[in-house]
């Protein structure tokens, strides 16, 4: 039933937030098989699954894959009644996935048309938006354009501060993305203190298996040695390996991680 398949969609995002993307992208699949044998690869549920299909396998490093199944999506959006808010997210998604193949000139261009879309219309609700913005702002970062990343991310932070509170997700996020953006910057003075902030924040929000968590060691561990503290970077790295290497684990993340070990 629809309804059946929505769930299995909701559960398969709730994976992949939790880490789980290779669990998430088999249960897409599976649910996408159904959908095709009960009404058919059209309409906004079909171009939701294929939206959740490509965010899960970019989670797991298979950029192409995801780019094809976003793709896929937003074909299926433009034949169906879809809205601002529908187009935005799916322009959201194929920046980060843009973005997370070093397109970092590509992202930009489809974040500013995703922000350009809610801009426009009055779609700009709940956490879209703040997304868009802040993916923008951390492929700004990426393409080592630090200053204007920097200034955006700290909009972002006190507008999280004094609209949400410290305790909320958009400052623990904006406070993660100014932290990695200081380890771009090699920011000492600031940088280790906004990634304990950062770690501190986001444990009272996820579940301790979070990947965030592996990759809290690896900025850690690049800190150290921007100090030149050989045996704490590789320390920390160690514990990064350890909870990326596990079933069910990126690939992508732990080949990156073992490349920064090998550099220590």
């Amino acid at each position: 039933s629809s309804s059946r398949i929505n769930l299995a969609r909701i559960h398969a995002e709730l994976l992949s937030d939790s880490g789980r993307a290779g669990e998430a992208v088999a249960l897409l699949r599976e649910t996408l098989a159904t959908q095709e044998r009960v009404a058919g690869l059209s309409g906004i549920r079909a171009g939701n699954l294929f939206n959740a299909l490509g965010n899960a396998l970019s989670m797991q490093g298979r950029y192409r894959e995801a780019a094809e199944a976003l793709e896929r999506a937003r074909a299926i959006y433009g034949r169906a009644m879809h809205s601002d808010m529908e187009d935005a997210i799916s322009l959201s998604n194929l920046a980060a996935v843009m973005e997370n193949a070093g397109d970092y000139d590509g992202a930009l261009r489809h974040f500013d048309a995703a922000i350009a879309i809610l801009s426009r219309t009055d779609a700009a609700i709940g956490n879209v938006p703040l997304n868009a913005v802040r993916g923008r702002a951390r492929a700004l970062g990426l393409s080592g354009r630090h200053a204007e990343a920097l200034a955006q991310l700290t909009r972002l932070r006190d507008g999280a501060r004094r609209e949400e509170g410290e305790d909320s997700v958009n400052y623990a996020l904006a406070t993660w993305q100014l932290a990695i953006l200081a380890r771009h910057m090699g920011d000492l003075e600031r940088g280790p203190a906004l990634l304990e902030e950062a770690i501190a924040r986001l444990s009272r929000l996820v579940g301790p298996e979070h990947i965030a968590f592996a990759h809290a060691h690896r900025h850690r561990a690049a800190f150290a040695l921007l100090r030149g503290d050989i045996a704490t970077a590789s320390t920390e790295m160690d514990a990064a390996i350890a909870r990326l290497d596990q079933p069910g684990g990126v690939d992508v993340d732990l080949a990156i991680a073992r490349a920064e070990r090998a550099a220590i």
